[in-house]
């Protein structure tokens, strides 16, 4: 095979870099390449061919590492005596590529260095070089362009008279700004007799609102009682539903609502449990137990069922009321149905007015059941009048009380009232107590 001198990179070298700190020349290293026939006898194990390899390689170090230093004394010297860069870098290329030959050598393990470039192929005997073409040199001694575009901070110097001046302009800004922002609020909200907020009042049906206009008014930058005008005329205290009122201060008026509602239950008021007694199969009413249901608005009420009389003993009655509202009361009384089979009816002697007008008789009914025990009792008062005027007077001034039960055609009227039985519960015990006490039992 014919020799010829050719180019490359060697994976496992560096490029050489000149440290004269004048020139900073780099120099490309440059290998005599020469081709070797190594002949593999396949008889080696490959581990032998691995180590052996390893160690020229490591010999190919040294031997480059001497030369390079021997290169950079001769250079040193060269430039001394007047040598030029470029003169300098083509002597020390031309000496590396006499000295430095370069062994291509065929393995059977190859691995490029990280960054180098294939620039030919093996073939045999042959060496194929690539097209790939060659990294441009860098000319050193050209300078870099600088872009002339590139912004830099200019700093200013600022003399002590200079920030002095500028501390007091800062100052006086601060002061005009806070003066401006006073006058802004206390003319323009301070005293602007517009700036007031009415608040929504919610009334309980049977409440009376106030008439301090201080109650309605729920933020004023300013506030005399005296400066404002309060209108409620359009508002129905004593119907629930919305009303507008409206509050008037200078050349300022607003409204708001008054709303009146009902929260509140209907009240129910039982009979006393003495008239809670009643004869068995008797018809037992929602008015037989209830004797009052009050509330603002209507107040209706009604037994949560029909009440049965068919058997005697102790029983509980629901009592339901409710308003006009929607609000609801449940009341939970307790009743007794009796037997009755003896009924004694007792009325004491009269008792005659100061006035000589009308007389009065306490009038007590007692029911017994078969064994003649007290199973139930009321009492009245009634009042017999011998005057007809006084009693007429009588009758318009107590007309509508459910209290009073009168009678026009015998010139009466009676109450309820409490017995007296002096813990006597049989028959015979009450005749002779009340018989005592001047009553005539029937």
């Amino acid at each position: 095979m014919k020799d010829e001198n050719i180019q490359i990179v060697d994976n496992n070298s560096t490029p050489q870099v000149d440290n004269n700190e004048s020139t900073n020349v780099v120099v490309p290293e440059t290998k005599d390449v020469t081709q070797e026939t190594q002949v593999i006898s396949t008889q080696v194990d490959k581990k032998e061919l691995k180590r052996q390899e390893k160690q020229k390689r490591q010999e190919e170090k040294l031997r480059l590492k001497e030369e390079k230093r021997r290169l950079k004394e001769e250079r040193k010297n060269k430039g001394k005596k007047g040598t030029t860069p470029e003169t300098q870098q083509n002597n020390n290329t031309n000496e590396l590529e006499k000295s430095v030959p370069v062994t291509i050598v065929e393995t059977a393990i190859t691995k490029g260095a990280s960054g180098s470039q294939v620039i030919g192929k093996i073939n045999g005997d042959v060496v194929e070089p690539t097209n790939i073409p060659l990294p441009e040199p860098i000319d050193i001694t050209v300078k870099p362009k600088v872009d002339n575009k590139t912004k830099t901070k200019k700093v200013k110097v600022v003399s002590k008279r200079e920030r002095m001046v500028s501390i007091i302009m800062s100052f006086f800004v601060i002061i005009v700004l806070a003066g401006a922002g006073f006058c802004a609020y206390y003319f323009g909200y301070k005293t602007n007799p517009s700036i007031f907020t009415l608040k929504n009042i919610y009334l309980e049906l049977g409440e009376q609102l106030p008439s301090t206009v201080s109650y309605y008014i729920e933020n004023s930058n300013q506030y005399d009682d005296m400066e404002y005008n309060l209108d409620l005329s359009n508002v129905a205290q004593s119907i629930v539903g919305t009303y507008t009122y409206t509050v008037t201060h200078k050349n300022a008026s607003k409204s708001a609502k008054v709303i009146v509602q009902d929260t509140k239950s209907p009240t129910v008021t039982i009979k006393d449990s003495e008239y809670l007694v009643f004869q068995i199969n008797s018809k037992v009413t929602k008015d037989d137990i209830v004797s009052l249901c009050e509330d603002l608005s209507n107040c209706t009420y009604k037994t949560e069922f029909d009440i049965n009389t068919e058997t005697p003993g102790e029983k509980e009655v629901t009592i339901i009321a409710k308003d006009d509202a929607g609000n609801e009361t449940r009341e939970v009384v307790k009743i007794k149905i009796i037997d009755v089979q003896k009924t004694l009816v007792c009325t004491s002697s009269d008792n005659v007015s100061a006035d000589n007008k009308y007389k009065t008789n306490n009038i007590y009914t007692l029911n017994f059941d078969g064994n003649d025990y007290l199973v139930k009792y009321s009492g009245i008062i009634q009042y017999t009048y011998t005057d007809y005027g006084a009693y007429f007077e009588k009758f318009t001034e107590l007309q509508g009380d459910t209290r009073y039960v009168f009678n026009r055609m015998n010139f009466t009227y009676s109450e309820s009232t409490k017995v007296k039985t002096n813990n006597y519960t049989k028959l015979n015990d009450l005749v002779r107590y009340y018989n005592e006490q001047g009553y005539t039992c029937k």
